[in-house]
């Protein structure tokens, strides 16, 4: 393989296999030629990809969409070989970035401590809605063996994993392989602040029964700016389930920082939500988090901060 290229706000790359490729099915071939495309020429723009033979004939194939395309750009670019062709129904390569810097969790002040009025409502009304934020946080601590801003933040990491390869605009903003920000796309745990701002304000205490359409109403300007920029999940009594670095970019960092940060966010939600349903054929009004496919690596929380006990 060779020439790959990467260019353009629509995450445009271009990748070039002198022997041709081969899929699951065989060798890929021209449909116009009807022999094997040798060389054999791959271009995703967009969400779209075609395929193209040194005859500038051009097709698409229903196993080499413009997730792959990146993908194997992505993983070419980091290693300088291709492993084998990505899957279709989930990405098998990781594009979303991971930084150099400390995972170490945020120092938080002490907590207030809980009434016993409060753990009384929740534990004697266990099926009731909590009344009180204190009380949904007990609920939600209770339901989830911990903060429910742990399974948020595993929730977006699936949706950027998705969402990366398979949006070109996303992908060229957040991506360092499309020239896009790594920091940026690092902070798509935005998602899962919106999340957690979204559970809160209905009282949720299952993150995966959360609707996309409810975390985007909580990615938007007017909440988003006053509401998600400011909520700091605990860990425990004394520290955040935010890394140091993390709640440093959410106090200090510029207006126009925050508010790229806040975009992607909901540009990764929306796209999530446009994914699932163009994958069931417009079948279903709005994704829940609990209904987008995820492998069990997504659920390993070490990507973001140590493990703890």
């Amino acid at each position: 393989m060779h020439n790959t290229q990467s260019e353009g706000s629509e995450g445009e790359v271009q990748l070039d296999f002198v022997r041709g490729l081969a899929t699951q099915s065989g060798p890929v071939h021209c449909p116009t030629c009807a022999t094997p495309a040798v060389p054999l020429t791959c271009r995703a723009k967009g969400r779209d990809a075609v395929l193209s033979c040194s005859k500038f004939h051009i097709w698409r194939h229903e196993q080499i969409e413009a997730s792959a395309v990146r993908q194997m750009f992505h993983e070419f670019r980091q290693t300088g070989a291709l492993t084998t062709l990505p899957a279709i129904w989930y990405p098998s390569v990781d594009l979303v970035p991971v930084l150099a810097e400390p995972t170490t969790l945020a120092p938080a002040p002490p907590a207030a401590p809980v009434t016993p009025n409060e753990l009384s409502a929740v534990l004697n009304h266990s099926s009731a809605r909590p009344e009180t934020l204190a009380q949904w946080e007990i609920a939600a601590a209770a339901q989830n063996g911990g903060s429910i801003f742990r399974p948020l933040l595993m929730h977006a990491r699936r949706v950027a994993r998705r969402v990366l390869p398979w949006d070109g605009p996303l992908y060229a903003r957040l991506c360092l392989s499309g020239g896009g920000s790594a920091v940026d796309g690092h902070m798509a745990v935005v998602v899962a602040l919106g999340a957690y701002a979204a559970a809160q304000r209905t009282g949720s205490l299952r993150p995966s029964a959360l609707g996309l359409d409810e975390v985007a109403a909580m990615l938007e300007p007017a909440v988003a700016d006053t509401v998600v920029r400011r909520l700091r999940p605990r860990a425990d009594a004394s520290h955040y389930l935010l890394r140091a670095a993390d709640v440093t970019r959410l106090d200090t960092a510029p207006d126009h920082d925050w508010a790229r940060w806040r975009r992607a966010a909901l540009d990764l939600v929306t796209a999530a939500d446009d994914q699932y349903r163009q994958a069931h054929k417009d079948t279903v009004d709005h994704a829940v988090l609990g209904q987008l496919p995820h492998q069990t690596a997504d659920d390993d929380l070490t990507w973001y901060a140590p493990a703890r006990d």
